[in-house]
């Protein structure tokens, strides 16, 4: 009779073990919108990734999935960089492009920068103390200084690839990126000297425009 007891104690323990407690329900909207995004279904994955961090805000992944999301987007949205940066530098100044493009380069810019906001709200979550193994912080850094070099902020681009660099497993890509910003910045030098050398040219011919005018009236 022990003996009986005793098994039947031993079954009751096994079948509690094997009864799994119930996901909550952020988890479960969070790998769902993963699923969607490996599928490009972005809005409906943005809407359950909105959802999940509605039941908790804590959810560092959702953050970060969610950046995704929006960086994915705004890929899709136009011709990668190339109208993005036209947008940044001259805004609607953009004479050439049609009222449709610019509006969707505007669209871009919005989804640009809401992909970055939740970068960096989950690189806060991570420094308060939020842990997700899954996570690399250097994944977000360098993400985000693709996200600065888009806006024309090559400073922030920078120290972002470097705080990739710093760490962990985008290193090496961050290292190619700081490469391609000594690119940019020795670009970016040339367009100022070439500039300040057509300024002190047209400063010159104004100088000798006004001599000139001097000996005429001699």
């Amino acid at each position: 009779m022990k003996k009986r007891i005793a098994l039947i104690l031993l079954f009751i323990f096994i079948l509690a073990g094997c009864v799994q407690k119930p996901r909550p329900q952020d988890q479960v909207l969070l790998d769902e919108a993963e699923d969607l995004i490996n599928y490009q279904s972005y809005d409906n994955a943005r809407e359950k990734l909105i959802k999940s961090l509605e039941l908790n805000p804590q959810n560092v992944k959702a953050y970060v999935l969610l950046g995704d999301v929006y960086y994915f987007q705004s890929n899709l949205i136009m011709f990668r960089m190339q109208i993005l940066n036209m947008v940044f530098k001259y805004g609607r100044r953009i004479r050439w492009a049609t009222p449709k493009e610019l509006d969707l380069a505007t669209a871009t810019e919005g989804l640009l920068l809401q992909g970055m906001d939740n970068y960096q709200k989950a690189l806060a979550l991570m420094k308060s103390g939020a842990r997700d193994e899954t996570i690399d912080q250097a994944y977000l850094f360098y993400e985000l200084g693709w996200g600065y070099l888009a806006q024309d902020d090559i400073v922030k681009g920078r120290e972002s690839f470097k705080s990739a660099m710093d760490n962990g497993q985008d290193r090496w890509d961050a290292k190619s990126a700081l490469v391609y910003v000594s690119y940019l910045e020795e670009k970016q030098n040339k367009i100022k000297l070439d500039e300040l050398r057509l300024k002190e040219e047209k400063e010159r011919q104004e100088y000798r425009k006004k001599l000139k005018a001097k000996g005429k009236k001699r």
